[in-house]
């Protein structure tokens, strides 16, 4: 059996044979060539990317970015990025969870009863769509009454960017493999994510685990709140970016993302 492996920039469209290494494959390659990053460009790509997601993001539009005011935190706070329930459960490997709503009900329950966590705040993934993942509502429904009695837990809604985040106290960002890590990092906000994403275990940008009993043991400790964001982390996220979004020596690339969305219009 094989595959067609669209996810390198560089060489894209390459026929594979499905083998027990096939996750390896889905994640954004190393450039091992000497190239100078630019700097402002990537800084400008973000700000942008944060300010004006859907121009980074087909399946964003407009109506998916708010002008609310920001939310002033206190203490410590941890802001759990959900992830869409029914969109590519194990696209990148299986991570040792029965699946991300396992991953979601434990990693809230452990933040929530850690003494060391003030505030939990759980973030929608923004693309969860009634009409294209009918899903997710339910989905997205079942967790928040499993969660609703949790005292620290605030729930907000799709519309809460890294732009909101205001915060005189601590603040750390966890997702399992969204995008969302690399405009905490950008915000110089920690990050904690699973080597099962885009970046594995090439882009050393965030505190991934690869290991369920460590990740675990991270969250439910005091050591969550003492992760900052190093320069060696900003340089690899700055070299990730600079391999996933400006290195592309191609012209048959395209935005793959869309192509679910214009399979259900057609």
């Amino acid at each position: 059996a094989c595959f067609i492996d669209t996810s390198d920039h560089q060489m894209p469209f390459i026929k594979r044979e499905i083998k027990d290494l096939i996750f390896s494959h889905l994640t954004t390659p190393r450039v091992k060539k000497d190239i100078k990053i630019p700097i402002k460009k990537i800084s400008d790509y973000y700000k942008n990317r944060i300010n004006n997601p859907w121009q980074a993001f087909s399946y964003l539009g407009e109506s998916k970015t708010s002008k609310k005011k920001v939310i002033s935190l206190k203490a410590v706070s941890v802001i759990v990025y959900l992830h869409s329930f029914t969109d590519a459960q194990y696209f990148f490997g299986y991570d040792g969870y029965h699946d991300l709503m396992d991953w979601s009900l434990r990693t809230i329950s452990l933040l929530n009863s850690n003494k060391y966590v003030d505030k939990v705040i759980i973030k929608p993934h923004p693309a969860t769509n009634p009409f294209y993942h009918p899903g997710d509502v339910i989905a997205n429904d079942y967790l928040k009454a499993k969660v609703s009695r949790s005292e620290k837990v605030m729930w907000v809604d799709f519309h809460f960017d890294v732009n909101h985040i205001k915060s005189t106290g601590v603040v750390i960002g966890i997702t399992h493999h969204g995008s969302v890590a690399e405009e905490l990092v950008f915000q110089n906000f920690p990050v904690i994510a699973s080597k099962h994403s885009p970046w594995g275990e090439e882009y050393k940008f965030g505190y991934c685990w690869d290991d369920l009993k460590e990740y675990e043991t991270l969250i439910s400790s005091k050591s969550i709140t003492e992760l900052k964001v190093t320069k060696f982390q900003t340089q690899e996220l700055y070299q990730y970016a600079m391999d996933q979004y400006f290195y592309d020596n191609t012209e048959t690339n395209f935005d793959m993302s869309s192509t679910w969305r214009d399979f259900f219009e057609s």
